[in-house]
């Protein structure tokens, strides 16, 4: 799947998520970044919950994956931190990842925080195609190379 297609897709799959999401009082937000498989050793992350696997083939668009994503981003769960990452071919490789970008000199928005910030940071990381958050009170945001998209 070429870059454009993809980024339409989980632009869809994301607004989904949002729309959903407003329905639940406990939802913590998400962040998800999607990278070139070739640069995930390169992509500067550890699991939060190293003894859970993703097992079950779970691809963007999909129900059952917006499903998943949504019950593991209620507060109560114990994998609503961190990133969830997916591959370039929309696949969901991991999830609750600890992700920490480097620092670069930015503006940072003050309305915004962690979460956000990471995200903005981590899209310009080699290897990574985008990182996308929904934030606790519903914005969504897209980011590619430092540009960042409002959803």
């Amino acid at each position: 799947m070429d870059e454009k297609s993809l980024r339409h897709l989980f632009i869809k799959f994301l607004e989904k998520i949002k729309r959903k999401a407003k329905k639940f009082e406990d939802f913590s937000g998400i962040g998800i970044l999607v990278y070139q498989s070739s640069y995930l050793s390169k992509i500067p992350h550890f699991s939060l919950r190293p003894t859970f696997r993703v097992t079950k083939k779970m691809t963007i668009g999909e129900n059952s994956t917006l499903d998943f994503l949504l019950q593991i981003s209620k507060k109560r769960s114990k994998f609503h931190d961190g990133f969830h990452f997916f591959n370039e071919n929309g696949e969901l490789t991991h999830i609750s990842q600890y992700f920490v970008p480097p620092i670069r000199k930015i503006k940072p928005n003050e309305s915004h925080g962690m979460r956000y910030h990471v995200a903005l940071l981590g899209s310009y990381i080699r290897g990574v195609i985008f990182t996308a958050v929904i934030l606790e009170k519903g914005e969504a945001f897209l980011f590619s190379k430092g540009k960042i998209f409002k959803l």
